[in-house]
């Protein structure tokens, strides 16, 4: 059963609406389709229409209407805090909604027809126009901070959720916490910022930044379970970049500081090469190699170094 307050259809040959009924109904049925406003649209024929609309709704601020919607001189010239097309908020009072929808818009074929180009959800014009002192911003989508979930076993609140598998298309730039990305993707953050890659497997890959002073401030981190590799900048007192660091679970193996000094084992290097620990120097076989090259004998057991004319044995 089907109850309607308002129902209208529209005949695409006379282009418009032949119901116009209005019901109070009640019914006991397990099921029924309950509509407040229905509107329809019958299409038949070969008629060709540049635009076909359902339901077409345009809010006008500026011009006065009398009781019997004829439009008089007067403009209007005050302010008005919430100008809307449609405000559509459903609201459950009583029982359970197992699914509730503020806007359902989908675009599909049926029969024989053909659609070239489907649009679930268009947006157009979107334009903050006009001239005073105040800032203007037009948004194409403006999700406000009141979407929560709460008295449920799990309150999991989304304010974009896809279960789309098809690819996301964006030709400008994003930014995920800045409201101005200089870059296709740009994140920002006062503490953190990174981008998260995380396998079922407990491995993770992240690319992205902290605010901690002598830590590694920008880089990237692959992880599995405890185990973690890091690459990146640690940052000094006054915000600069101190130096370029490879870090096993945040202990430096080898840093790179800003005197372009190398420390292996520290990461306090005092000259061009430092290395806490012992080293090992293998052989080579080059004849002519460049002039400082050391290396370990293995015929003589000797450390040998190329003095640009022949390797001579350190003593």
């Amino acid at each position: 059963m089907y109850i309607h307050c308002i129902y209208a259809h529209r005949d695409n040959n006379s282009g418009s609406f032949i119901n116009f009924s209005s019901n109070n109904i009640t019914n006991s049925a397990a099921t029924i389709d309950s509509y407040s406003l229905y509107l329809g649209n019958g299409a038949s024929g070969t008629t060709n229409f540049n635009s076909y609309m359902g339901i077409q709704i345009n809010p006008i601020l500026g011009i006065n209407f009398n009781n019997d919607n004829t439009a008089v001189s007067t403009p209007y010239s005050g302010i008005t805090n919430n100008l809307m097309g449609a405000n559509i908020s459903p609201s459950v009072r009583s029982g359970t909604a197992l699914v509730a929808t503020g806007l359902s818009a989908g675009a599909y074929t049926s029969g024989t027809g053909i659609i070239r180009e489907a649009r679930g959800l268009s947006i157009g014009l979107t334009l903050a126009g006009g001239s005073d002192s105040q800032p203007h911003n037009p948004y194409g989508i403006y999700i406000s901070n009141s979407i929560t979930a709460s008295g449920g076993t799990a309150n999991n609140a989304y304010s974009i959720y896809s279960l789309s598998t098809q690819p996301s298309y964006f030709v400008g730039n994003i930014g995920i916490g800045t409201a101005t990305p200089t870059a296709r993707l740009h994140l920002m953050n006062t503490v953190e910022a990174s981008l998260k890659s995380l396998l079922p497997n407990s491995s993770v890959y992240n690319l992205g930044a902290t605010n901690t002073v002598g830590r590694i401030t920008s880089g990237i981190e692959m992880s599995w379970y405890s185990e973690s590799w890091k690459l990146g900048a640690t940052r000094g007192v006054n915000g600069d970049i101190e130096s370029l660091v490879i870090a096993r679970n945040d202990v430096e193996a080898m840093v790179i500081d800003a005197n372009r000094n190398v420390g292996i084992g520290t990461n306090t290097p005092k000259e061009k090469l430092e290395v806490a620990g012992a080293i090992k120097i293998g052989t080579t076989s080059a004849a002519s190699p460049t002039a400082g090259t050391i290396r370990f004998n293995s015929t003589t057991s000797k450390f040998e170094g190329y003095d640009g004319i022949a390797w001579v044995a350190f003593h």
